[in-house]
């Protein structure tokens, strides 16, 4: 095998300052969807479109950072699987909010799609798709050393 490594010394910072983001978002997300709350502020669905608009463009600005910093194709794929697969909420209920919700994720569109979507259906979902990604950015890479 050759030294070439799966992540390199830029990729391990470009993680961690993924997740150092996910934990800024996820506790941003925490101060407007509770704290916010407890000072009056009342749901509509006008403010709540543009607010998730933000917030999902801000990882996806996050994301592409990352891959013109590190070119790593890979990290891309992964920090793509973590957002896509929704599980910052699990960060969001499991670290800020102490606990998970009891009942059905309404807001997810899992939900909408599938009429249900649990705490447990969220975490196996991404459990699933994080570990497939990963498997998979593991097997083209160790693809990519045999045949070079």
């Amino acid at each position: 095998m050759s030294g070439k490594k799966f992540f390199s010394r830029k990729s391990w910072f470009a993680i961690l300052f993924f997740f150092v983001a996910v934990l800024l978002l996820t506790r941003l997300d925490y101060l407007i969807n509770n704290t916010f709350y407890s000072y009056g502020l009342v749901f509509s669905y006008g403010w709540y479109r543009e607010y998730t608009l933000l917030y999902s463009l801000s990882y996806q600005l996050v994301i592409f950072l990352l891959l013109l910093w590190t070119h790593n194709k890979y990290l891309l794929l992964a920090t793509e699987a973590f957002v896509f697969s929704a599980t910052q909420d699990l960060i969001f209920f499991g670290l800020w909010c102490g606990r998970f919700p009891p009942a059905d994720w309404t807001w997810m569109l899992s939900y909408e799609m599938l009429g249900f979507w649990t705490t447990s259906t969220q975490l196996f979902a991404s459990i699933l798709v994080n570990g497939l990604v990963f498997g998979f950015c593991a097997w083209r890479y160790k693809a990519s050393i045999i045949t070079h």
